[in-house]
Formats: structure tokens, C-alpha cells, sequence
């Protein structure tokens, strides 16, 4: 399952909560709200995140040799400096323990 990306929570927040808000239903306009409240949170916790990378991890990954022929084609995999077979999606080595990025 995808994730909601944060900027639509922020229209879907909007948007309900300025047409609850004319259509005088107090309910919705607080469930509108929350979602904005969601997707500013969102939004904030990425940036927070995003920034913690430093130049030489962002490196690290982009050294990283892709695997040819072993794994399942619809998985992504890239070899750590040691040799193991890691996915894209991992932060650490599972056999070293090296942080990918």
C-alpha cells in the first residue's frame, strides 16, 4: 500500500474544511483540519529527516554496484562495499552492519 503523499493531505484538508465551513457543518470542518494538521506534520517530519543525510552517505549509495541476475527482477538490489546483496530501501548492511545512507 502507497503512502499519502503530505501534499494531499493539505488539499483534502482544505478543501473539506472550507466547504463544511459554508455548508455549516462543524464536524467535518475539525475532521478538515486534522488532515491539514496531518499533512503539515507530514510535510515538517520529511524536512527534519531529509536534512539528517550528510553528502558522504547520499555518496555511499550511489557507489553502490547494482546486482546483476541473483535476485528477483522486481526487486532493486545493489551490492554494500563488502559484497552483500542489499535493497535499495535499506539503511544498513545486514551482514556488516555499514550504514548505506
Amino acid at each position: 500500500m502507497a503512502a499519502i503523499p503530505s501534499w494531499l493531505w493539505l488539499a483534502i484538508g482544505l478543501i473539506v474544511s472550507v466547504t463544511s465551513w459554508y455548508a455549516d457543518m462543524t464536524l467535518f470542518f475539525w475532521l478538515g483540519c486534522a488532515f491539514v494538521v496531518v499533512g503539515v506534520a507530514k510535510i515538517v517530519i520529511g524536512f527534519m529527516l531529509g536534512k539528517n543525510e550528510t553528502k558522504a552517505e547520499k555518496k555511499v549509495v550511489q557507489r553502490l554496484a547494482p546486482v546483476q541476475g541473483q535476485m528477483h527482477p522486481a526487486h532493486q538490489y545493489y551490492r554494500c562495499p563488502c559484497g552483500n546483496p542489499v535493497k535499495v530501501s535499506d539503511i544498513f548492511c545486514s551482514y556488516c552492519g555499514r550504514r548505506l545512507r
